[in-house]
């Protein structure tokens, strides 16, 4: 704040500059003290919303033409310094969700969310002014107004679905009234106020119905956007000038008759390939001449493409431009419609399209190159049969080909369309799996060939394994069974052989290398997007500790732990709390998870103390008053969760978190992270060891009651973590609940290797390691090691991550012995095949595999010298399954021709115009087919844009503002003609915006499995040529 006056007149005028600085909102505080009281009044005044000078950009983009490939900058101008970050994106990308489309109105929007202030000034009471506009009042009397900081202006705004439903069961007992609540939760295709269309409402229908029908759609329609409408404002203030208008040219196209072309393809033709939907992603720093320079090449699809940029002032200030369109264009080109995968042996149609934007007719041929493994009616690298083909001017025109898939594999499809007025070149990539489900089995032997691990056993045989130790000759054989089942489809194995020289080797290359093998799973919820940040931070924690990353690696693994960290976020609640998803409860384990993953990775990614504080108070009052902590909601992923079942398993789990986030990171002043308690005035750190306190006291009482060792093992480890007074006595509990093979010399909570025996078995590892029982620990990690697979992966996935921990600290702790090993690899069907692997110390972490495609029969790995590795042999084939053995789910799909006229006729009372008014659908709309017949029967007018999209490809929803015939878009190559998938269960869609051919699609699923499903997500796919409608796919998504 900046003090502009201090006077003792009664009156007065105060005059001062509006800067950029103050953009967007200001607020100005008078007050005064008068006979001992205070006297205070504030004003809000809105200010056009400016960047600061220091922060402000422009984007130029610098292109000589665009055409697909062709070569130009995109220029950033600014003042020098200023780092920028550049996105260029797909336009189609945003079609139906642009919620992650950054503009200026975000980043405004996100700048008044942080404003200490509240309100629009004024206040009941002097002291009421004071806290609304953010200021701190100290008197001499001690009291203290102290300011908010997170959060606590907000207004608590309902979920969506809750408020729907809740309206809708206000009216549904009177259907005239249920009837203006549906429609006033509909969207307004003119973006008009509630209050605006209810007005409309009453003029149509009279009376006292008509007043009831208008404050029901008023009410519905003000939760349908779930935000009270914004009071009227007062006047901004300008503090730039209005930006220019920038008319777009018109450019008109001339081309020449032709009867009949043939030949190859031009030298100078650019073969269209790159269909990505991401252009560009990068940053710089922009020089002393006031430019940032991104030199890069057009993307092949004729498209649209937004590009977006934000800046960061070193003197302060950040700023969004105005987003630029680069366009890329030809007059002729193809459209290749393939599908995302296709099985061998099954036909499929390749859909080409032929698009004319010339302002005549064109005749030409089109065709399919041959490719090895593809049966397309040429042979490899000849040209097919031409399939003539005419186009009328501004349309379309399509054919297809047959294709059948004779091999799995990635294949490029090659199309040529060519004229004598322009040519076009298509590649396209066809993914072509075999037919079945796919098997895969691995096995896990550890290489020892001079008794190390000091098994008793000579001999070990396992299902696909036999594993013979002659230590006496320093040798060790081992064959592998390769032979496949009676069931497997022919051509469909494949081997893999790989070798490492110490035991965490394979987990931390996976991880850093292709996480996706470690753990498959995807990221679209917030337990699944821990399973991949917590393996790779593990991994750069063993990797850093032993000096073995490499400049590339380590930067790969701050990626992944920023990512992860970020994404996370999005499923952080206000309270501090973390769900699965927004719109579920809160999860105390989750919560406990990340926050321990969080704390944890402090020293490799920068943490905001905010999220770690205050999720760490929201379960410090999650606590319960016995010092228990117990999941109130169910986790979906029921896999992340392992054997944290039940109070006592759960409260040693959050009793990990507390141990993990009270210990200060390396380098990092914990004075900072003091906060106080609004009620007690106790410290963020009293508030925290008095909950682990607790929990350490309700675990003393009832870290006996179970026989579990899975329950004794997380009990140990969290007991021994907290330095516990029982932390022995639980460590004794502990070693008598495991397993104990003297013949493998192995130690585990269990027999078979299942997920929850995996992690217990982790966990007893961790509590050996905190007890500095490094030689009993290895027998642990002799078990774990046995029983992953080649990827170094587990049964499942919370497993996975904590063996994976437990191994990394086992690694940290122990010293691996020198190495020098020598496998030799033989196959019992080729004679001639011999491969030698050598492990010595300088490559004992360096993961060497081998392929092998053809095996048959058995393969032999004869092991000799010192030291110990691990080898890992991976066998994956297809076989056939039965439907019903396939599918645990019965599902059912309905799909209905909805008549919108009839449903316009089944509202009660409603007047048929007044549906019109109220959505904004002025204009009489044809069907699909008659639009089409209209249109090819007229001669084309010529558009005054130069891009204008054929009427065909008007692919997305008709109440939808955001495209209009006049947009400068055009359709991808890069995805199918019928606009993509929806994760929704129900939904309508109907063809192009003044089709009146819409469809309602019910899906019906239920599962019919024995046990809970886990988190299950329908896809549901779209007829081809169809989009869905936006407002419908909201309301399905929201009521999933």
């Amino acid at each position: 704040g900046v003090l502009e006056v201090s006077s003792s007149l009664p009156n007065r005028s105060v005059h001062f500059a509006v800067t950029r600085d103050m953009s967007p909102r200001i607020r100005v505080l008078v007050y005064a003290f008068h006979r001992g009281h205070l006297l205070a009044d504030s004003l809000t005044i809105q200010v056009e919303e400016a960047c600061t000078e220091s922060s402000t950009i422009t984007i130029e983009p610098d292109f000589a033409n665009d055409e697909p490939g062709s070569n130009g900058s995109l220029k950033v101008l600014g003042r020098s310094g200023t780092r920028v970050g550049i996105l260029g994106v797909d336009k189609a990308v945003y079609i139906l969700n642009n919620k992650g489309l950054l503009t200026r109105e975000k980043l405004f929007t996100t700048l008044k969310s942080h404003e200490l202030g509240c309100g629009p000034g004024g206040g009941l009471s002097s002291e009421e002014v004071m806290s609304n506009f953010g200021a701190v009042i100290i008197s001499e009397e001690g009291t203290e107004n102290v300011v908010r900081t997170e959060g606590s202006c907000e207004a608590r705004v309902r979920h969506r679905r809750s408020v729907h439903q809740r309206a809708q069961r206000q009216f549904s007992r009177d259907p005239f009234l249920k009837e203006c609540c549906a429609l006033g939760q509909k969207r307004d295709r003119v973006g008009r106020r509630c209050s605006t269309r209810a007005h409309i409402v009453r003029r149509y229908i009279e009376g006292t119905r008509g007043e009831e029908c208008a404050e029901a759609f008023q009410e519905c329609c003000l939760s349908a956007t779930s935000r009270p409408e914004s009071a009227p404002s007062r006047p901004s203030v300008s503090a730039l000038g209005e930006p220019d208008d920038r008319s777009k040219s018109a450019v008109e196209f001339t081309v020449d008759d032709i009867d009949e072309v043939d030949g190859d393809v031009a030298p100078d033709t650019v073969i269209r390939r790159d269909f990505r939907e991401t252009w560009l992603f990068d940053e710089q720093v922009i020089g002393p001449d006031g430019v940032a320079d991104f030199a890069v090449s057009l993307p092949h699809s004729i498209t649209t493409w937004s590009v977006q940029a934000v800046s960061v002032s070193p003197t302060g200030g950040v700023c969004v431009p105005q987003q630029q369109e680069v366009r890329v264009f030809q007059p002729i080109f193809l459209q290749v419609a393939l599908p995302y995968k296709v099985v061998r042996n099954e036909q499929i149609e390749v859909l080409v399209t032929v698009y004319n934007y010339g302002a005549e007719s064109l005749r030409g041929n089109v065709y399919i190159y041959g490719v090895e493994g593809l049966c397309t009616g040429a042979l490899p690298g000849e040209r097919s049969e031409r399939r003539p083909v005419v186009v009328e001017a501004n349309s379309a025109s399509s054919v297809t080909f047959p294709v059948v898939p004779l091999k799995e594999g990635l294949f490029v499809i090659k199309i040529h369309v060519r004229s004598s007025r322009g040519e076009d070149v298509v590649e396209k990539e066809l993914n072509v799996v075999p037919e079945g489900v796919t098997v895969e089995k691995s096995i896990s032997v550890p290489i020892d060939p001079a008794n190390v691990r000091r098994r008793r056993t000579r001999s070990v045989r396992g299902e696909l394994f036999q594993d013979s130790l002659d230590p006496g000759a320093n040798l060790q054989v081992i064959s592998v069974n390769t032979r496949l089942p009676p069931d497997a489809i022919p051509d469909t194995k494949t081997c893999s052989l790989s070798v490492i020289g110490n035991q965490i080797g394979p987990s931390v290359q996976t991880t850093l290398e292709n996480i996706e093998d470690l753990v498959t799973m995807p990221t679209g919820c917030g337990e699944q997007n821990m399973m991949l940040m917590a393996p790779t931070l593990y991994a750069m924690e063993y990797l850093k500790q032993n000096n073995m990353v490499d400049e590339a690696l380590e930067e790969k693994g701050y990626r992944y732990i920023r990512e992860g960290y970020q994404r996370e976020l999005s499923f952080r609640k206000m309270d501090g709390s973390f769900s699965a998803f927004k719109h579920r409860k809160s999860s105390v384990w989750l919560t406990a998870f990340v926050l321990r993953i969080f704390c944890k990775a402090r020293r490799y990614a920068s943490i905001d103390p905010t999220v770690i504080e205050k999720g760490m108070l929201w379960l410090s009052a999650a606590q319960k008053l016995d010092g228990s902590f117990v999941e109130k909601k169910p986790i979906m992923h029921k896999t992340m969760l392992g054997g944290v079942r039940g109070a006592v398993p759960m409260t040693a789990f959050v009793l990990l978190t507390f141990n993990e986030c009270m210990r200060p990171p390396s380098g990092v002043a914990y004075d900072k992270y003091d906060i106080y308690s609004t009620d007690s005035k106790r410290t963020y750190f009293q508030i925290l060891g008095r909950s682990a306190e607790m929990a350490v006291n309700y675990l003393r009482e009832h870290a006996f009651e179970s026989d579990e060792p899975y329950v004794a093992a997380l009990v140990a480890y969290a007991l021994s973590q907290s330095n516990s007074s029982e932390k022995h006595a639980a460590l004794s509990a502990l070693k008598d609940r495991l397993i104990h093979d003297p013949m493998l010399s192995t130690r585990s909570t269990g027999t078979e290797p299942s997920a929850l025996v995996v992690e217990g078995t982790a966990y007893a590892l961790l509590t050996l390691l905190s007890h500095n029982e490094v030689e009993t620990a290895k027998t642990i990690v002799n078990w774990l090691n046995t029983h992953r697979s080649a990827s170094g992966s587990f049964a499942s996935t919370q497993d996975t991550v904590v063996a994976l921990q437990a191994l990394t600290e086992f690694a940290l702790k122990s010293r691996e012995p020198n190495v020098d090993l020598t496998c030799n690899v033989t196959l019992s069907s080729q004679r001639n095949f011999q491969r030698s692997l050598r492990l010595k110390r300088d490559n004992a972490a360096i993961l060497q595999q081998l392929d092998i495609r053809d095996v048959t029969g058995k393969m032999f790995v004869k092991a000799s010298g010192t030291g110990s590795g691990l080898l890992s042999v991976k066998l994956k084939y297809n076989v056939l399954v039965p439907p019903e053995l396939l599918c645990k789910f019965n599902i059912t799909v309905r799909a209905d021709i909805r008549n919108m006229r009839e449903t316009a006729a089944r509202s009660v009372e409603l007047p048929p115009d007044l549906l019109k008014d109220l959505l904004g659908e002025f204009r009489r709309r044809r069907s699909i087919t008659s639009w089409i017949q209209s249109w090819r029967r007229k001669p084309a007018t010529p558009s005054p844009f130069r891009h204008e999209p054929l009427p065909v490809r008007f692919l997305h929803d008709s109440r939808s503002r955001d495209y209009s015939p006049a947009s400068p878009f055009f359709p991808d190559e890069s995805r199918r003609f019928n606009g993509g998938n929806s994760d929704t269960a129900a939904a309508s869609v109907q063809a192009t915006p003044q089709s009146k051919l819409t469809y309602d699609i019910e899906v019906c699923s239920r599962y019919i499995g024995v046990e809970d499903s886990n988190m299950a997500v329908i896809e549901v796919g779209l007829f081809s040529g169809f989009e869905p409608i936006k407002d419908d796919l909201e309301k399905a998504r929201n009521d999933s």
